[in-house]
């Protein structure tokens, strides 16, 4: 049985001039903590994703993948709508056909026409 951790923006404020995920990273084993990117909570609070996993390749088991509009409305959108370069984050990914991906919304409008989207836009990658 592995401990999963799942990403929220409030695990990115600094505290004592730390990053509590980092720390939380650095401190967990890798055989027993596996680490769930959400693309968008990392987003949201002015990091990187890509970043992340160039830092922590291996850590990653499974990912929520989330686009979030350009400023100022920095919402969900369509994956692929987005500032997030998820084709740049997906082709870094170590065994990508062994992880897990979830497209996920925080928004509650047009979630039909967002899935459809995000489908196709997932759909036309080729790594």
């Amino acid at each position: 049985m592995w401990l999963a951790f799942h990403s929220e923006p409030e695990v990115f404020t600094s505290i004592n001039e730390q990053i509590p995920y980092d720390v939380f990273i650095q401190r967990t084993d890798p055989d027993k903590v596996r680490m769930q990117m959400d693309t968008g909570n990392i987003m949201a609070a002015g990091r990187d994703p890509i970043e992340y996993l160039r830092r922590y390749p291996t850590r990653y088991w499974s990912f929520h993948l989330k686009d979030r509009g350009r400023p100022p409305s920095a919402t969900d959108v369509a994956v692929g709508d987005g500032i997030g370069r998820l084709k740049d984050l997906l082709s870094l990914i170590p065994n990508l056909e062994q992880k897990q991906f979830f497209v996920e919304f925080e928004v509650e409008k047009e979630e039909l026409n967002l899935a459809e989207k995000s489908y196709q836009y997932l759909r036309s990658l080729n790594f």
